[in-house]
């Protein structure tokens, strides 16, 4: 959305700046174990009719995932395309799950695959439809007297299973459920694969007695409200609204994932402590509002209770190395915590990090897993207990996939194919450059229009060359700031939207009204909507911030610094909070919208040139973002390094509706 700051008066001084003082919270946690059952089917048996999906990859993501986070593997169960069939399914959760589970336990369970629409065999839902997930050998279309979707998993069977697991684990466990499916559409964006289907699993005088089926925004499970006291809170998150599509991601290393899975993955491998599934969730849709900004992820249940009733026990910031062979170096970390292709490590003995035993760069990252080339003189024995720690992080963006539509001026073709930035395919693109009857559209997978205009002449194509490298690198540069993140041990600045606008709903948070989430957790704004900025400072140092408003589209808004106050005035102490005297307004286009908040220890203006600053004043991070402008940001293959340990991020996603 384009945000717009409305006048206001007076000067910085009029800040609202209130004490705040952090308090040590107490947590009872669970010792029981920790149990989980994950299904994904990726492809389903050939007489089903549905397209394959990557769901397999989903499944051992989480896996890797669970276990970094207290699940022992002898406690996780996983059910794979043939094994996943109805009666394979059912037998996991009725009998396996059940019978490993006891008082106190946690239960995690994991879904991958196609989603449906079906009959309402009860008369509970609004629109007629039950949702259900497809296991490996449920057909896609209905067949009157052959196949009346009888394999299909609903809603209402679920909701009968989970409330026995809870009612078994008793109110000191838990029980958390992902659902990365969805039930409309078939269309594949731009080749990328969707799961779900339009058909219905329902017969044509059933439609037809239904006054509409096209469903609604929610794709919750409409959760059992037991009011039993010793029952087991439950969480349940979905990777889309029920009349959305669920789109695969691409991730770094060239895998597909289901676009919930690696977003609730990531979360869950930067988890710093004790948190909520509130906050949990909301990491999600900020994660998600970048690789799937049409998508609006949902949940339900108790998202005020801790993740999984982890204890408050920071992370090291060291990693741990997992092997030597062939003179590749394995280290328990990827891309998911920080560990790129491109970054500087080094090799120090436990506790001290003053003394550099070896130093390498990262030649290979995976989500949960890093490498680095070694020379023959380094055994594994002599290292092994040594601990590996980013000395310089590497900033970089892959290509952009750009797709070729072009008629008469298929000279455009030569403006684009050798730029170091963008990669032409005739497949998955992220962006597609379409000529017709001499106009030119320059647009986004998700069918945002980045620019359109009319070819004049082939004299005009300088200008043309730079007007589109200009908006394709914005475009990459909006991508890359989404993405960015950095935690600091001594910063930790958050943020709050304070409604002006009356029909905004708002909350009670200390002294504050802040915006309200509606009950599938996402926080709206609709086109219009007047609103303040609440900063808080929960650190232990002074910091300087800044605000960015990403648009689904990615072109960056800075909000803070403004033009009536300057980046040195951007600075708020320890215990304190600050509410910014602007009053801002939403605009288009709609989706989902990415706030972040920029804490450093010295001030952040990425509105001023480089070349207008003072020498040294700039941040690395200011250097990078308008480095990013440049094709020398591109050309590198190992990305540009820095050190961003003093930079903290805290980003929040908003849907801007009508």
């Amino acid at each position: 959305m384009k945000i717009f700051a409305l006048p206001h008066f007076g000067c910085w001084s009029l800040f609202i700046m209130v004490s705040m003082m952090v308090g040590q919270g107490s947590n009872v946690y669970s010792q029981g174990k920790k149990v989980a059952l994950l299904i994904g089917v990726g492809k389903y048996a050939k007489d089903t009719d549905w397209a394959d999906l990557s769901s397999v990859n989903d499944i051992e993501l989480m896996k890797t995932t669970l276990r970094q986070v207290g699940f022992d593997e002898s406690n996780i169960i996983t059910l794979k395309n043939e094994e996943a069939t109805h009666e394979g399914i059912l037998q996991a959760l009725n009998q396996r799950l059940n019978q490993m589970v006891s008082k106190g336990d946690i239960v995690y369970v994991h879904f991958s695959g196609h989603g449906q629409q079906g009959k309402d065999e009860n008369g509970d839902e609004l629109d007629g439809l039950d949702e259900c997930i497809v296991p490996y050998d449920s057909p896609k279309k209905y067949k009157e007297g052959v196949y009346e979707g009888k394999r299909l998993i609903s809603d209402d069977l679920l909701n009968e299973i989970l409330l026995k697991l809870r009612n078994k684990i008793g109110s000191a466990g838990q029980v958390i459920v992902a659902l990365d499916a969805c039930h409309s559409g078939t269309g594949i964006r731009s080749g990328l694969k969707a799961r779900g289907s339009t058909d219905i699993m329902a017969g044509s005088t059933y439609l037809a007695s239904l006054k509409s089926y096209k469903g609604t925004e929610s794709a919750t499970l409409n959760l059992d409200k037991t009011s039993q006291s010793d029952v087991a809170p439950v969480v349940a998150l979905y990777g889309a609204a029920q009349n959305q599509l669920n789109y695969e991601v691409k991730a770094e290393s060239g895998e597909n994932f289901g676009s919930l899975s690696f977003a609730l993955a990531k979360s869950l491998s930067s988890l710093t402590g004790n948190v909520s599934f509130r906050t949990l969730f909301g990491r999600v849709t900020a994660l998600m509002s970048g690789t799937s900004p049409l998508q609006q992820p949902q949940a339900e249940g108790s998202l005020d209770v801790s993740v999984f009733n982890l204890s408050g026990q920071e992370t090291k910031p060291s990693f741990s190395l997992v092997s030597l062979k062939n003179n590749q170096l394995a280290i328990q970390g990827g891309f998911f915590k920080g560990l790129h292709k491109g970054s500087k490590i080094g090799l120090f003995a436990e506790g001290d990090t003053k003394q550099l035993i070896w130093e390498g760069v990262i030649s290979k990252s995976t989500a949960h897993l890093s490498y680095a080339q070694v020379s023959d003189d380094i055994f594994w024995d002599n290292i092994k207990n040594l601990h590996c720690y980013v000395i310089e992080d590497s900033f970089s963006t892959p290509p952009l996939d750009m797709k070729l539509d072009l008629g008469v001026h298929s000279s455009l073709k030569e403006l684009v194919q050798d730029k170091p930035y963008i990669r032409i395919v005739d497949s998955e693109p992220e962006m597609i450059l379409k000529e017709y009857q001499s106009f030119v559209t320059l647009r986004t997978k998700d069918g945002f229009v980045l620019d359109s205009f009319q070819m004049a002449s082939t004299a005009d194509m300088k200008e043309t060359e730079n007007h589109l490298s200009s908006t394709i690198k914005k475009y990459l540069q909006g991508k890359w700031m989404r993405n960015f993140e950095s935690t600091s041990e001594n910063l930790d600045l958050q943020f709050d939207l304070i409604p002006v606008s009356k029909d905004l709903k708002a909350v009670k948070k200390g002294e504050f009204e802040v915006l309200q989430e509606d009950a599938d957790g996402q926080k709206r704004l609709p086109v219009g909507s007047d609103f303040k900025i609440l900063v808080s400072n929960n650190g232990i140092k002074p910091a300087f911030f800044t605000l960015l408003d990403i648009q689904p589209d990615n072109i960056i808004n800075i909000l803070l610094p403004s033009d009536n106050y300057t980046a040195e005035e951007m600075r708020i102490l320890p215990d304190m909070k600050m509410l910014i005297p602007i009053t801002f307004k939403t605009g288009y286009p709609l989706g989902n919208e990415l706030f972040k908040l920029i804490a450093s220890d010295k001030p952040i203006d990425f509105k001023s040139p480089l070349y207008n600053r003072k020498s040294n004043s700039a941040s690395f991070l200011e250097k990078i973002f308008h480095l990013s402008l440049t094709d020398g940001f591109y050309q590198t293959k190992s990305g540009v390094t820095g050190d961003n340990k003093n930079i903290h991020i805290y980003s929040q996603s908003y849907i801007i509706v009508k």
